[in-house]
């Protein structure tokens, strides 16, 4: 969607829902929905779901700390006070805490303050942008990591699906909306 505001994601929310429920499909009693963090998806998830756990994947997590990183110039070789080598070890420490957590917000805060008295001044940006970015869905405890191994992209078959609807529409950036409930209903062979 190239317009991404929260009353655009309730439409298709409540449209997908409706086709759903119309035929019979599933009774949308839903533990758990997966998606990336962008807020107004994320409240439109809350508004028209009830009782679930979101999930995000652990992949997606780590290429945005990796993108503000680069953003940021902790992957130019050519620094001088910068060395890519710890930049990835950084981003690797802070990708591990998903798999540590247990929902003690001392042990998360004191994860972080440990990284940044081990990195110095140089490296502290990665560390207070995860932890100003990441921290909210800790401390809530409504965000889990989809895990996977480090050399797989995505152990989400939403990955899977993605790539179908890409393949469906083609090279459009910009697909209408009939076309995607067509598509929708295609898949789940109405």
């Amino acid at each position: 969607m190239s317009n991404r505001y929260e009353e655009l994601y309730n439409i298709v929310l409540q449209s997908i829902k409706t086709i759903l429920t119309q035929y019979d499909i599933i009774n949308l009693n839903i533990e758990t929905i997966t998606s990336d963090s962008e807020k107004a998806l994320v409240n439109s998830l809350n508004n028209n779901f009830d009782d679930f756990q979101r999930v995000s994947c652990w992949f997606h997590m780590k290429q945005n700390i990796i993108k503000n990183a680069k953003q940021n110039g902790f992957f130019n070789p050519k620094s001088k006070f910068i060395d890519v080598t710890i930049t990835k070890e950084i981003i690797t420490q802070l990708c591990t805490l998903p798999l540590e957590y247990k929902g003690d917000m001392t042990y998360f805060d004191n994860k972080i303050k440990i990284l940044e008295s081990q990195y110095g001044d140089h490296y502290s940006h990665i560390i207070k942008y995860f932890y100003t970015e990441k921290r909210k869905y800790f401390e809530d405890n409504s965000f889990n990591y989809n895990m996977c191994p480090p050399d797989v992209r995505s152990n989400s078959i939403i990955e899977h699906y993605n790539s179908n609807i890409k393949k469906y529409f083609g090279e459009k950036k910009e697909t209408n909306w009939i076309i995607f409930m067509n598509f929708i209903k295609t898949e789940i062979q109405i």
